[in-house]
């Protein structure tokens, strides 16, 4: 076991039952139940079932290597959506591939569990390419607002300097998306290089109550047989101490940090 809120059982019936519901939308998607405007947003969901199967399955102290496997079914329907996403009006498209929180979020967790579970070079160009969602020109007017809609590089500080400190070069945006969650975490890697470990154990030591503050899906104090938890981690702590090679004998038993995904 690596979590320590709840037991091996409550989180193998998590797995089970996002595989499940995974299993149950796809079926829909099949035989033609969902109609094909909703595409993107049924196979959204999709991905976020399975996002869950592989957290619940390192939570439970699965193996590293056997969680690769759900990682890649996981990726393999991001494609999927991707692909649906960029067939939609830019409009229609907006909500779905602009640097907005849950977006932001996902992406920071794709491109961990790349690096993290150490895929092929093949899954970093796509990963970087599906968070870019590139379409030069595309636009959507709402009143006398004009949002551009995806080609998110260079325009996240944190977002490029992973992408690029991982080998996928691009623009480096000077910005943050979302200042209040992430501003400690590029700060570690601005910081000279004996600094770094302090200041990660500073951000995962904020990293719950900050997250808390902005999602219902982080409070300890409501986990019930049906709440959906699957862990609470910061992989995103875990990728950067892996690309800028930092000590982490100071936090390494942080509860919020996934040590085993840096060193197996």
């Amino acid at each position: 076991m690596r979590d320590q809120v709840v037991g091996r059982d409550y989180l193998r019936r998590q797995e089970e039952f996002y595989r499940e519901a995974c299993a149950e939308r796809l079926d829909d998607l099949a035989t033609g139940q969902i109609p094909e405007k909703n595409y993107a947003a049924a196979l959204y969901s999709s991905t976020k079932y399975m996002m869950n199967v592989v957290k619940a399955r390192y939570s439970g102290g699965d193996p590293i290597d056997t969680v690769i496997h759900d990682f890649e079914g996981y990726f393999s329907l991001l494609e999927r959506y991707h692909e649906e996403r960029m067939k939609l009006d830019p409009c229609m498209r907006l909500q779905w591939v602009n640097l907005y929180w849950g977006n932001y979020n996902r992406s920071l967790w794709e491109l961990s569990c790349v690096v993290l579970l150490r895929l092929p070079a093949e899954f970093l160009s796509r990963v970087a390419e599906i968070i870019d969602a590139r379409d030069p020109g595309a636009v959507c007017k709402s009143g006398r607002a004009l949002y551009e809609v995806g080609n998110n590089r260079g325009k996240d500080a944190l977002m490029d300097a992973l992408l690029n400190k991982c080998g996928s070069p691009g623009p480096q945006g000077s910005e943050l998306t979302h200042k209040s969650h992430y501003k400690k975490l590029l700060a570690v890697i601005e910081a000279e290089p004996d600094r770094r470990p302090m200041l990660m154990k500073k951000y995962l030591n904020g990293w719950y109550a900050i997250h808390k503050r902005y999602s219902s899906f982080f409070d300890l104090d409501k986990i019930t047989e049906d709440s959906g938890y699957c862990g609470y981690w910061s992989f995103e702590s875990a990728l950067v101490v892996k690309l800028w090679n930092i000590d982490d004998s100071s936090f390494r038993d942080h509860p919020h940090y996934p040590v085993d995904l840096v060193h197996w």
